[in-house]
C-alpha cells in the first residue's frame, strides 16, 4: 500500500506526461501495522523535487487523525525521453537529412541540457564530428550548415519592385541560411 501510495503520488504531482515515469523502490519497503481505527496514508516530497532521478518520498501513517509513525522511503525515478539518433554513419560538415536521423525512446534518470527531441532541430543543420550509426545527435555536435564559403562566386541580385541589377561578386565571409555577409562586386571592384 505504502508502493502503492508514492506511485499514485508521483503520477498525480510529476511534469511528466502519463505513462512516462517508471518508480523503482531500491530497497526493501518496512511492512507497518497501524494499530486502532482504519489508518491512512500521506505522501510528501521535497518542494524543490523535481520528480526525476533519486529521491526520498516521506510517508505519513496515521491512526484515525493521530500520526502513527513517519517512513522515509528512497526510490529511483526514470523518464522516457526521446533522443534524436543518426540512422547511418554521417560525416562532418555534410548537411543532415531526414532520412539521416531517427528518434529513439530511453529511460533516463536526469535530463541532458544539451538533448535533442526532435528531427526538425537537426534537419538542415550539419554536424560537427563524424558519427557512428545509433549515436545520439547532441546540441554540440550540430551547427548551421556552411552554404557559401570564402572566395565563392554568388550572384548579386538587387530587385525591388521597381528595379531589378543582376551581378557577379565574390564571398569575402563565410555564410550560412538568413546570415548577412560581405560580397564584392567583380565588375565594379
Amino acid at each position: 500500500e505504502i508502493k502503492a501510495s508514492i506511485v499514485r503520488h508521483v503520477e498525480n504531482n510529476m511534469p511528466w506526461a502519463p505513462g512516462t515515469v517508471r518508480v523503482d523502490f531500491p530497497g526493501k519497503v518496512a511492512d507497518v501495522e497501524v494499530p486502532g481505527e482504519q489508518g491512512k496514508l500521506e505522501v510528501q516530497n521535497r518542494p524543490d523535487d523535481d520528480h526525476i532521478g533519486d529521491a526520498v518520498f516521506s510517508v505519513k501513517l496515521y491512526s484515525g487523525e493521530v500520526l502513527y509513525k513517519e517512513e522515509k522511503v528512497r526510490v529511483v525515478l526514470e523518464v522516457l525521453r526521446d533522443f534524436v539518433v543518426s540512422a547511418r554513419f554521417l560525416t562532418k560538415n555534410k548537411g543532415i537529412a531526414a532520412d539521416d536521423v531517427r528518434v529513439v525512446e530511453k529511460w533516463v534518470k536526469r535530463i541532458p541540457l544539451n538533448v535533442l527531441t526532435s528531427p526538425e532541430d537537426v534537419i538542415g543543420k550539419a554536424l560537427t564530428v563524424s558519427l557512428q550509426p545509433e549515436t545520439e545527435i547532441t546540441r554540440n555536435n550540430i551547427k548551421e550548415l556552411l552554404l557559401i564559403k570564402k572566395g565563392s562566386v554568388v550572384r548579386i541580385l538587387f530587385d525591388n519592385g521597381y528595379l531589378n541589377v543582376t551581378t557577379v561578386g565574390i564571398s569575402e565571409e563565410d555564410g550560412v541560411t538568413g546570415s548577412l555577409i560581405r560580397v564584392k562586386n567583380v565588375s565594379s571592384n
